[in-house]
């Protein structure tokens, strides 16, 4: 998926390719939720941090580079990669809090912008975290 953010040759039919692999996303979201929840349960404060800490889950899942590793490892990279970045991520959401909100009086339909742009923003900050690991 870094090869729509990063101007590198692409087609519209690589926007889906990683669905293929329907079973691992599925599995590795569900352990993202549960671990997620069980982190919940012991005060609010550690849930944060451990969803925060998954926050990559989802885009590692779709990067051809990780494809091989298993639905533990994912969620491990995530919480690697998000080491030290989780105050920054936070920042970035919350960046985006006005236009969601803007997005209630319209009803939703402004998400129709909204996503698209959050999405590759949040491709962008992976993609600065990695290069910032090499």
């Amino acid at each position: 998926m870094s090869r729509f953010v990063n101007d590198q040759p692409h087609e519209l039919k690589d926007l889906f390719s990683f669905t293929k692999d329907y079973l691992r996303i599925f599995i590795t979201g569900l352990l993202k939720g549960i671990f997620t929840a069980l982190f919940t349960l012991l005060l609010i404060v550690p849930g944060i941090i451990k969803g925060l800490g998954y926050a990559l889950v989802e885009l590692i899942l779709a990067d051809e580079k990780y494809k091989d590793l298993d639905n533990m490892a994912v969620l491990k990279k995530s919480e690697e990669l998000m080491n030290g970045h989780k105050m920054d991520y936070f920042l970035l959401g919350l960046s985006f809090i006005g236009w969601h909100i803007l997005a209630i009086f319209t009803l939703g339909l402004l998400e129709i912008w909204i996503a698209p742009y959050y999405n590759t923003a949040k491709y962008k900050f992976l993609d600065n975290i990695m290069k910032a690991a090499n």
